[in-house]
């Protein structure tokens, strides 16, 4: 006589090998099916639990790098303010020559140059 073990509820279901086994009733197939498939439900619901959690630290951190992102742009802003309001008095020094006289309202152009270096082969 054979034995299956299903989950923790210690379902079994007898079976007898060859043409002479037992059959089960209807409502001892229906108990099989109904226990089978809340273990499958439960165990979707475990993954599903694991999915939210996972989901919820990476919102966590999705927050942390927004709220820093976000000082970092209101800085920036704070600064653009502060450079477009200009000093009160005129230019002076060595830098004034070079950028002129700063506009209230106007942001001083800035020009970036980028040098890329190319690997070269030595050859001898």
């Amino acid at each position: 006589m054979t034995t299956t073990n299903k989950g923790n509820k210690a379902l079994k279901v007898k079976r007898e090998p060859g043409e002479n086994g037992t059959s089960l009733t209807d409502d001892e197939l229906l108990r099989v099916k109904r226990v089978t498939q809340k273990e499958e439900l439960e165990k979707q619901k475990a993954e599903l639990q694991q999915e939210v959690e996972k989901l919820a630290t990476e919102n966590a951190s999705m927050k942390v790098e927004l709220d820093a992102l976000r000082s970092k742009y209101e800085a920036l802003q704070s600064f653009a303010r502060t450079v477009a309001r200009g000093p009160v008095g005129p230019a002076r020094g060595p830098i004034a020559s070079v950028i002129g006289p700063l506009i209230p309202g106007k942001v001083a152009a800035t020009s970036v140059i980028t040098i890329v270096k190319s690997k070269t082969d030595a050859r001898s």
